[in-house]
């Protein structure tokens, strides 16, 4: 499988360098490059071994490798058809610290004499011939681009994809490298030493794999004062212990996140081979908050369309635009092109039903998406972790505090305080039902509700401003979701009085989830008439899901029915 050859590393270094000018270290570099890419040894006790040339149509996944550069420990390969001719490729995603870099070595690549570097390739016989580096280059998403890349040739190996367009925050730390068939994964190795990315194939330590558990927790509870931490050099060069100690010193409530969390975290398959830590416990203690389960709306598809995406979400799961993308799947979302700009793309949209929700019975329609097929999912999809907002901000993870998408990802709430406000806010938290059934005592109970409102503009100032809800505008004049102190409580009195449907409280609110929710968590399936259910009962039927009158070890008639709103019963 490796193609090695017998040399002797440094005798061959010794003997290059002494010809090279001793002024210019970028060659040693290089060639020290060349040799390191040749050092494949250790591979062949590795789980990469197990790579082969023909792999399955969801590709081959391994976990815990990267240690600290490679963002989730997750590694995929694929192959792929372009212009006729099969292609191996290879994806990860870097953390955002070591993007400066990369790119830094880039830019030493792109410097280097291409005569000095052939004879460098030759002499080193490195599997390289010569190097070619391109600029503003498409960067490839499966079989289609987004966005562009420096990609980097080396003749006698493959190419290398940098995305370099910062605008589109999921795919800006992305590499992927496309060989022809017939390399092995020593070729891959190779080509990823030149640019200081080989690491990418050496096994995380336990104490990486702490260190990612750590990240996990904080992000997920306090992604506020995660976000500064998690994207410092500090954090990946301290250990262990000691980012723990300097949590808690910053956010003292980590400690006992900590001491309920950690240890009990174990790895949830997203896809086969594909990992990401699951946060046990996490889905009670979000009920016993007032959080009842998760919904998505099926948007982008209608008739026969939407019974066949259901058929495939129903064996496959719910999938993110990017890995609907990354394995070449045709179907496209509600704003598959905008989640790219926002950061989005390799999330899945759902909505949070609150135990408030269920009480008022409120129409799940109203949550400003619309479906003939709605998913009902458990609760325990979040334990993978999320990220959410209280406004439909399209998934956002852009740091640029102007962008177009509203509250910016470093002030994202955490998913107990997103929880909580749902049920509780101070804000919006005034309930229909205080209001008396008499028109005469109508302009009285507004009077309440205004100063109820008005007392929490005041006191939960600095709280609202950091969810998003709250800002002033160029003459100084605070805003209540863009619109003015005036006409905020003008749409509130609407709200109480009838002229807006009053049944839910931050509808645009999203939870996001990472790449890929699996049909285990799959309760229920909401459908708005017997016409559409029978329709889509027939369709699944022939794709032979239901079996014995059963979907996913659920009975039909407790799987698909006929319903719109949110109740105690349709969430048990």
């Amino acid at each position: 499988m490796f193609c090695m050859i017998d040399i002797d590393p440094f005798e061959k270094e010794h003997a290059i360098l002494a010809t090279l000018p001793i002024f210019q270290p970028k060659y040693t570099n290089f060639f020290q490059s060349s040799l390191k890419g040749r050092n494949v040894e250790y591979l062949k006790r590795s789980p990469l071994s197990q790579f082969k040339e023909k792999l399955c149509d969801l590709g081959a996944h391994f976990h815990g490798f990267g240690k600290e550069l490679v963002k989730g420990a997750n590694l995929a390969f694929r192959t792929i058809f372009l212009q006729e001719k099969q292609l191996n490729e290879l994806d990860f995603k870097i953390n955002h610290v070591f993007r400066t870099a990369l790119q830094q070595k880039v830019d030493e690549l792109k410097s280097l004499d291409r005569h000095v570097v052939k004879a460098l390739l030759d002499r080193s016989e490195s599997f390289g011939e010569n190097i070619q580096i391109e600029q503003n280059v498409p960067f490839p998403i499966g079989d289609s681009t987004f966005g562009f890349s420096t990609k980097i040739t080396m003749e006698g190996l493959g190419s290398l994809f940098i995305c370099t367009s910062p605008e589109f925050p999921s795919i800006y730390n992305r590499i992927v490298v496309q060989m022809e068939s017939g390399k092995n994964i020593g070729h891959f190795h190779a080509l990823l030493a030149f640019l200081n990315l080989d690491k990418a194939f050496q096994q995380s330590t336990e104490e990486d794999q702490e260190r990612h558990k750590i990240g996990h927790l904080f992000r997920t509870f306090y992604p506020r004062q995660a976000f500064k931490l998690e994207r410092s050099e500090l954090f990946f060069s301290l250990p262990t212990e000691e980012i723990k100690a300097k949590i808690i010193e910053e956010v003292p409530e980590m400690a006992t996140i900590f001491e309920i969390y950690l240890d009990q975290m174990t790895l949830e398959e997203i896809l086969p081979g594909r990992m990401r830590y699951r946060i046990n416990g996490l889905a009670q203690r979000a009920y016993d908050l007032g959080a009842r389960g998760l919904t998505s709306a099926l948007t982008g598809a209608s008739g026969k369309e939407l019974y066949e995406r259901t058929a495939s979400i129903l064996t496959s799961g719910l999938l993110s635009s990017e890995t609907r993308k990354f394995l070449q799947c045709s179907a496209i979302g509600l704003s598959t092109i905008a989640d790219y700009y926002s950061g989005g793309s390799d999330v899945i949209f759902t909505q949070m039903i609150t135990e408030d929700n269920c009480s008022k019975n409120v129409d799940l329609n109203k949550l400003n998406y619309y479906s003939d097929v709605r998913f009902i999912i458990s609760l325990e999809a979040i334990e993978t972790g999320t990220y959410q907002y209280l406004n439909d901000a399209y998934g956002n993870r852009s740091t640029d505090p102007n962008a177009y998408w509203g509250t910016p990802y470093k002030e994202r709430p955490g998913i107990l305080e997103f929880i909580d406000t749902l049920q509780t806010s101070t804000l919006l938290s005034c309930r229909r039902e205080r209001l008396v059934r008499n028109e005469d005592d109508l302009g009285a109970q507004w009077e309440i509700i205004e100063r109820d409102i008005l007392r929490a503009l005041s006191e939960e100032h600095r709280f609202l401003e950091e969810l998003g809800i709250t800002h002033f505008n160029d003459q100084n004049r605070m805003l209540i979701f863009g619109l003015s102190l005036p006409e905020f409580l003008d749409l509130i009195k609407q709200w109480f009085f009838g002229t807006i449907h009053p049944d839910i409280l931050y509808r645009g609110h999203e939870v996001m989830v990472k790449e890929r929710i699996a049909p285990k968590f799959i309760q229920k399936i909401l459908v708005p008439n017997q016409e559409v259910r029978e329709e889509l009962i027939c369709h699944l039927k022939e794709c032979n899901l239901i079996q014995d009158n059963q979907i996913l070890g659920h009975l039909v008639d407790d799987f698909i029915i006929v319903e719109n709103k949110a109740s105690a019963a349709l969430l048990t």
